[in-house]
């Protein structure tokens, strides 16, 4: 193989300030600008930022999961006021119907997928949450 003749000395420098020059950009001393605000930190003059703030257009979310006969979650009566969205999520082991009685509201319940329902009660009563095919009751709503 034959052999190349030696670079001259400014050609050399050349090559090696072009080697150098981008790898001394990449260590700036220059402190990162958050892209955003800070959070707040909660501090004992400043416990929580969400602390008695209600936020009506927020839903309250009842969770109910149905496994064979066991029922975790929101079960039992579940106390909400007038107006207030609510978002009832079920995922049952078995295919049925979700029904809200007394509101009109159904959904199907496909097994081990969450069917989620999204609505607003602006009247007071009790309303059960069953199952219509096998008639078990989920939860009960209960709104004053």
């Amino acid at each position: 193989m034959p052999r190349m003749p030696p670079l001259p000395a400014c050609t050399r420098a050349l090559l090696a300030l072009l080697l150098v020059l981008p790898l001394t950009a990449c260590g700036d001393d220059v402190d990162p600008k958050p892209s955003a605000d800070r959070p707040v930190v909660a501090e004992p003059d400043n416990p929580s930022v969400a602390s008695g703030v209600a936020d009506p257009t927020a839903p309250r979310i009842v969770s109910i999961v149905v496994t064979g006969d066991d029922l975790t979650g929101d079960t039992g009566v579940v106390e909400l006021a007038r107006n207030v969205p609510v978002r009832l999520v079920v995922i049952s082991d078995r295919s049925d119907t979700v029904v809200v009685q007394g509101l009109d509201i159904t959904a199907l319940a496909t097994a081990e997928v969450p069917v989620q329902l999204d609505f607003l009660v602006s009247r007071a009563g009790e309303f059960p949450v069953v199952l219509d095919g096998s008639g078990v009751e989920l939860t009960r709503l209960r709104v004053g």
